[in-house]
């Protein structure tokens, strides 16, 4: 345990000398981190146990609880496990160093609480992604046919709630748009926009991703490319409710829109 300084002392963290730590300093730490993976707006919507304290004395297990708080936090940021670890239950005095290293997380945490390392998305539903439609994401009618000059695709991605919706992106989660080609090619058009689609999926300056910023800055969000004659529009709208986004991706040849582009046999296949 650590006993707490007279508050009139100028002595808070993170601090060079002595053994001693405020309990305010703890608490502050605490909130800090809270409100990182709490159920505001700017959290993470994960439940938080509080072991703020409230007098002279931290107990072990109020420190443990913090820490493992702070390091869920910054494991999910940085995809590392942290050198500090768990005091041992019993211990009468924690070296106020330990609380330093704890606030350089907590710090780290605060500059970087959108963030995530790739390696720490969930995959298992948990990230609040409850429900996602698409329209028309093949299309095997040529260029022309019918009279169609462009292709569009629909998806729809939503959340239960607009809370549900932030606490997606607050994690650091994003969606991202990425065409493939299907078939074999037919023509030199074929091969283009075979070739062009190709480079977007694989060059990383290329790669359309909407993010938090995205979400929160605005309903409407667009990239357009071109090469050539081609063309791909991508519209990203925000519902009025916040609760859902709808991505909308046309594709089209402005020069010679009745070329066959896309096989009877192929397809070209968009994936959200």
């Amino acid at each position: 345990m650590i006993k707490n300084l007279d508050i009139n002392t100028d002595m808070s963290l993170p601090t060079s000398t002595g053994s001693f730590v405020y309990s305010a300093d703890f608490n502050a730490l605490q909130s800090i981190v809270a409100d990182i993976r709490g159920l505001s707006e700017n959290g993470y919507g994960k439940t938080v146990v509080s072991p703020t304290v409230d007098g002279s004395l931290i107990t072990s297990d109020r420190v443990n609880t913090l820490f493992n708080n702070i390091s869920s936090v910054y494991t999910h940021i940085t995809n590392i496990t942290t050198v500090t670890t768990t005091v041992t239950t019993g211990v009468t005095v924690i070296s106020s160093n330990y609380y330093n290293q704890l606030k350089a997380m907590v710090d780290y945490c605060l500059n970087n609480r959108y963030g995530c390392h790739p390696n720490q998305y969930l995959r298992d539903g948990s990230n609040n992604l409850i429900y996602e439609a698409s329209t028309t994401s093949t299309r095997t009618l040529p260029w022309g046919a019918n009279g169609v000059t462009q292709i569009t695709h629909k998806v729809r991605i939503a959340w239960a709630t607009r809370l549900s919706a932030l606490y997606y992106f607050n994690q650091g989660n994003y969606l991202t748009w990425q065409p493939s080609y299907e078939g074999g090619q037919i023509n030199d058009l074929d091969i283009e926009w075979a070739n062009w689609i190709t480079y977007i999926a694989a060059t990383p300056a290329q790669q359309f991703l909407y993010n938090r910023a995205n979400f929160v800055g605005g309903s409407l969000t667009t990239r357009n490319y071109s090469s050539g004659t081609l063309r791909i529009s991508v519209v990203v709208v925000k519902s009025p409710l916040e609760t859902a986004v709808d991505f909308t991706i046309t594709y089209q040849n402005v020069d010679a829109p009745l070329l066959v582009v896309v096989p009877a046999a192929w397809a070209y296949r968009i994936d959200l």
